[in-house]
């Protein structure tokens, strides 16, 4: 953007308005950047623009990885272009929609310098979910604290909130971590906006702007072009080629003008199959083998070099390299022959790679169990869950590893063989399982601030399961026991009789179960067992104080509606009562679960009795308290088909 456009910019919106309808993408992060970099010095507009354009997939997602696109920004475009492949390994559905929330975040947020706060917290959070190992991590790094300087700490100062997850994290930030940390930001950023008065009631529309060709780029390709003598294809059928080689490799449209260029130099291209190279040639070898590896190709690079084959494939970095001067010169003939045997070596090179792969994510899994230290399901055994969890979730056997490494490595999460101590990869199954019988899962994060009295819960737009590790003992007792009782899918209320309401004083208010013609009206209204009734309820008002005194008679009246209909036809509800039980297997007691179905024995009947844990939420301060919705809440998911007998 010109100094002339900007000053219109700032002349109307403020120095540090977010609100422009003016910016395109680029032009908006170099703003937010020039904040960082004290008015831009160390930026490169131009190199940053081409590193948008590199990742264009991403649209506005790349908003939260700013300050990486600044650093890398001033670095030469062949130092960073395999980190950008390794950056994109990282970003799966689940961190694109955390991604996005951020993004919208920093748009709705009118403040340059909390977008700058927000952009560098997320870009570092982004930056240290890249593996060891991942090309020019260190050098981009480096690049990010060189654009910072000494602001990191101050700005860490200013705004703790936004900084938070990284004050927490030590090394690596696992994947499945990412998305939270980034929502913590997210969350902090809308706060302090918020208090501060710049959140905007809708996110600042950015103006799409075409991706421009740097005229030398063109103008030297068509140079080359022109100069190379050769039989050639129209401009317009080349020009469509190469952008179909861009979208095979996911490359921007200089990329491919860069890589057509090189050839038209080297002298090797002319539509003549047995005397030079076709860019169709080039196509159909990338075409097939994506379409017969499990990997896409990333990357073609040449070499000038006289080489053995008519090109190799690098199954590490998914890379094809054209060997120019094979036989004198490559041609479009010599490719098509040898293709079929360049295949098969892909193929065998991928498999290489993968069991390498493989190989170094068993080990690292056999690390995770013995850093474990506990009495653990026996490996042959949970390597067997590992392969059916890998099937359940759509994953590679690699990937499925990987997960059940980070879950090792959890906060709050503990593994055991003993199902009232801790987890087990078994367990997740059942859940993912369970879960899928809903809606599709395709991965498992765990989740150490949610709050709630459940130990899991399904998000089913990301399709992720999430683990509460917060939940007080995590364990495969509290999951089987939460399966078997509660539905994933809300069942749905069953209104009661609403004729039979006028029986009742004060139905809709605290208090109404105090009153005896009360209980009289609900024990004649659902056929209790007249001679236990008034006595369960007893049981239930005397230890349970908070529920006589908190639930009203018509939340009462629906929990029971609700769950005859589904006993029906063979059985109902008989007494109100409240107890205490042990989670089943264990010797522990069950502190969570709001309510549960007995049956009890009486002679020559069988009575069904609907039971309040009088222990509810007791030693567990993060329970949500009792309450007429946490009852309702749990009367939608109770499935009922579950009845215990009396301990």
């Amino acid at each position: 953007m010109s100094p002339d456009s900007y000053a219109e910019v700032t002349k109307e919106h403020g120095p540090d308005a977010g609100a422009s309808s003016s910016l395109s993408l680029p032009e908006f992060l170099l703003e937010v950047l020039k904040k960082i970099d004290e008015g831009g010095q160390s930026l490169r507009p131009r190199r940053l623009d081409q590193d948008i354009h590199e990742c264009k997939d991403l649209g506005n997602r790349v908003i939260p990885m700013g300050l990486i696109l600044g650093g890398t920004s001033t670095l030469e475009r062949e130092q960073v272009q395999s980190y950008y492949r390794g950056l994109r390994g990282i970003i799966d559905p689940n961190i694109e929609e955390s991604l996005d929330l951020v993004s919208e975040t920093l748009l709705m947020v009118d403040d340059r310098d909390l977008q700058a706060s927000g952009t560098i917290a997320a870009s570092f959070l982004v930056q240290r979910t890249l593996p060891d190992g991942t090309v020019a991590r260190d050098l981009v790094l480096q690049s990010l604290l060189d654009l910072l300087g000494s602001q990191y700490n101050e700005r860490m100062s200013r705004h703790p909130d936004i900084f938070s997850p990284l004050k927490r994290i030590k090394n690596v930030i696992s994947v499945n971590d990412l998305p939270r940390f980034l929502g913590e930001i997210s969350d902090a950023l809308e706060d302090i906006a918020c208090d501060k008065d710049v959140f905007l009631d809708n996110p600042i529309e950015l103006i799409e702007k075409a991706e421009a060709l740097p005229e030398e780029s063109e103008e030297i390709f068509r140079k080359a072009r022109v100069q190379s003598g050769a039989d050639l294809p129209t401009l317009s059928d080349e020009m469509a080629q190469i952008d179909t080689l861009c979208t095979l490799l996911n490359w921007t449209r200089e990329q491919g003008i860069q890589f057509a260029t090189k050839l038209y130099q080297a002298g090797i291209m002319d539509s003549r199959t047995k005397v030079g190279l076709a860019m169709n040639a080039v196509l159909a070898v990338v075409e097939d083998l994506n379409k017969n590896l499990d990997s896409p190709v990333k990357s073609i690079e040449v070499n000038d070099e006289h080489g053995s084959e008519a090109y190799t494939y690098n199954a590490d970095t998914q890379t094809i390299v054209l060997n120019l001067k094979y036989r004198g010169a490559l041609t479009s003939t010599v490719i098509r022959t040898e293709h079929e045997e360049m295949l098969q070596k892909a193929k065998q090179a991928e498999i290489v790679v993968v069991t390498n792969l493989l190989e170094e994510a068993v080990k690292k899994y056999g690390e995770a169990r013995n850093e474990a230290r506990l009495s653990l399901v026996p490996e042959e055994e949970e390597r067997t869950s590992i392969l059916e969890l890998k099937e359940a979730l759509g994953l590679s056997e690699i990937q499925a590893y990987e997960l059940v490494i980070g879950l090792y490595g959890a906060e709050k999460i503990s593994f055991s063989s003993d199902p009232n101590h801790g987890i087990s990869v078994g367990c997740i199954l059942r859940l993912v399982q369970a879960c899928s019988q809903v809606s599709p899962v395709r991965g498992i994060q765990v989740d150490s601030d949610h709050k709630s009295n459940l130990p899991f819960r399904l998000d089913k737009e990301a399709g992720v399961v999430f683990l509460h590790s917060s939940f007080n003992r995590l364990t495969d007792a509290s999951i089987d026991l939460c399966l078997s009782e509660r539905s994933v899918d809300p069942l749905g209320i069953e209104e009661p009789v609403e004729e039979a309401k006028s029986k009742y004083q004060i139905p809709d208010e605290a208090g109404g179960l105090s009153k005896s013609e009360n209980l009289d009206a609900f024990i004649e209204e659902f056929g209790l067992a007249a001679e236990f009734a008034q006595d369960s309820f007893e049981v239930l008002f005397e230890d349970f104080p908070q529920f006589r005194d908190t639930i009203t008679v018509q939340t009462l009246r629906t929990l029971v509606s609700t769950l005859n209909q589904r006993l029906a036809p063979d059985a109902k509800i008989n007494v109100v009562t409240g107890w205490s039980r042990s989670i089943p297997n264990t010797s522990r007691p069950d502190h969570d679960s709001i309510a549960w179905l007995t049956a009890h024995e009486e002679e020559d009947s069988r009575m069904i009795m609907l039971t309040f844990n009088f222990h509810y939420g007791e030693d567990k301060p993060d329970h949500p308290p009792m309450s007429n919705e946490l009852l309702l809440d749990w009367c939608q998911y109770f499935k009922a088909d579950q009845i215990g007998e009396m301990e």
